[in-house]
C-alpha cells in the first residue's frame, strides 16, 4: 500500500509543478493601471508655410510603460491656399484629425526618459474664403503621425514632454491644395496630467 501510495504522488507532482507554471504570454501581465490626458501645442508647416496646432491626447497607462488612447489636432492659424477662387478671393487652408494612439515610455521613473509612438486615423481638410467661415472643397483624409520625444516628471501627477512628429496627410487634392501640402515635421510641447 505504501509503494502504491508513493507512486501515485510521484506521478502527480509533475503535474502539480506544470499546473503552477505561468504560461508564455505575447503581451506583459497587467501588474498597475493609470491614465492621462494632455494638451497640446504644435508648429510645423502647411502648404510651406507656418503653421500652429492645438490639440490633446489621452490614454490608459498599462504598467507605466504601454499606452492605449486616442489624440488629435487641428490647424489654428490662417495660411493661404495656392491660387485664388474664380471671384479672384483667397483661400485659407482648414485641417482637423484624430485617431489612435499606442505609445511605449523608456524606464517611466527616471526624472527624465523617452517617449515613442503613433497616431494613426483620419480626418477633414478644406478651404475657406478669406473672411468667412464658410467651407469649401472639404474632403476625408488618412493620417498617420509617428513621433518620438523626451519628457521630465515634474511632479507625481504631471509631465512635461517635446515631441518630433512627422504627420503624413493623404487623400486630399485640388487645384488649390494637396495631400503633400499638409504633411510635415513638427514639434509639439505637451502638458501631461494623470496617474503615471
Amino acid at each position: 500500500m505504501k509503494t502504491l501510495t508513493l507512486s501515485v504522488i510521484t506521478l502527480l507532482i509533475p503535474v502539480f509543478s506544470f499546473a503552477q507554471d505561468e504560461p508564455e504570454t505575447l503581451l506583459p501581465e497587467m501588474t498597475s493601471s493609470g491614465g492621462y490626458g494632455a494638451p497640446i501645442l504644435g508648429y510645423g508647416s502647411v502648404n510651406q508655410k507656418g503653421a500652429f496646432f492645438s490639440g490633446g491626447r489621452g490614454g490608459w497607462i498599462i504598467n507605466h510603460q504601454y499606452v492605449i488612447g486616442g489624440g488629435g489636432g487641428n490647424l489654428v492659424n490662417n495660411i493661404r491656399a495656392n491660387g485664388k477662387s474664380p471671384a479672384g478671393k483667397d483661400y485659407h487652408i482648414g485641417l482637423d484629425y484624430g485617431g489612435l494612439m499606442l505609445e511605449y515610455i523608456h524606464n517611466p521613473d527616471s526624472l527624465g526618459h523617452w517617449f515613442a509612438g503613433s497616431l494613426i486615423g483620419g480626418g477633414s481638410a478644406w478651404l475657406k474664403e478669406r473672411g468667412t467661415d464658410r467651407k469649401t472643397e472639404e474632403q476625408g483624409v488618412f493620417v498617420f503621425e509617428p513621433y518620438i520625444g523626451w519628457e521630465v516628471n515634474v511632479v507625481k501627477y504631471m509631465r512635461l514632454a517635446a515631441t518630433v512628429n512627422y504627420r503624413l496627410v493623404n487623400g486630399y487634392d485640388n487645384d488649390y491644395l494637396q495631400s503633400n501640402d499638409l504633411t510635415s515635421v513638427s514639434v509639439n510641447l505637451i502638458f501631461k496630467f494623470g496617474k503615471f
